[in-house]
């Protein structure tokens, strides 16, 4: 008796996906994929890839896949947006959001409004003439990256986030 491949297994939870996906009007973010180019398995961007190609030969899906460069998957014609990072005020209101901290302990509208001054609202990382402050804040939230802030949101403590409402 033959087992079925790990290929034939991909390919039947795919046509399973694209099946029920078939008439659904919908949207699928496929967030950060660029670890896929650091997966021990190096199949797995082939089977991502096969994936996406499936769902759009197959279903009216919309696809929205985040990472730091084009995918490059033959047969698709993607279109690629560079964003930079974000500026001051959108990187303390991410990390606000994402901080279990901020809303329970600190108020999120008082943690703005001390950290982010008016003149420093579209502050970007990025130029000579950043204040030392700013580029410190920058340092401490991620960069304006959102997912360098995700992990200074989680994995900041109180006390840090304290002293960096007492600057």
């Amino acid at each position: 008796m033959n087992e079925p491949s790990d290929v034939d297994d991909i390919k039947q939870k795919v046509e399973s996906i694209c099946k029920r996906l078939n008439n659904e009007k919908a949207l699928i973010v496929f967030g950060r994929t660029e670890i896929l180019d650091y997966a021990p398995d190096s199949l797995d961007r082939e089977r991502f890839g096969m994936l996406v190609s499936e769902l759009i030969r197959k279903t009216s899906v919309k696809i929205v896949i985040t990472m730091c460069r084009p995918l490059g998957l033959p047969d698709i014609e993607e279109q690629y947006f560079k964003l930079g990072p974000l500026n001051l005020a959108a990187t303390v209101k991410l990390f606000a959001y994402l901080s279990s901290s901020i809303g329970t302990r600190i108020d999120p509208v008082d943690f703005f409004d001390r950290l982010v001054k008016n003149s420093e609202e579209g502050q970007l990382l990025f130029g000579p003439d950043i204040p030392t402050r700013t580029r410190f804040l920058f340092t401490k939230l991620g960069y304006g990256i959102p997912s360098l802030i995700q992990v200074a949101a989680l994995s900041m403590k109180d006390n840090d986030i304290q002293n960096l409402l007492e600057m």
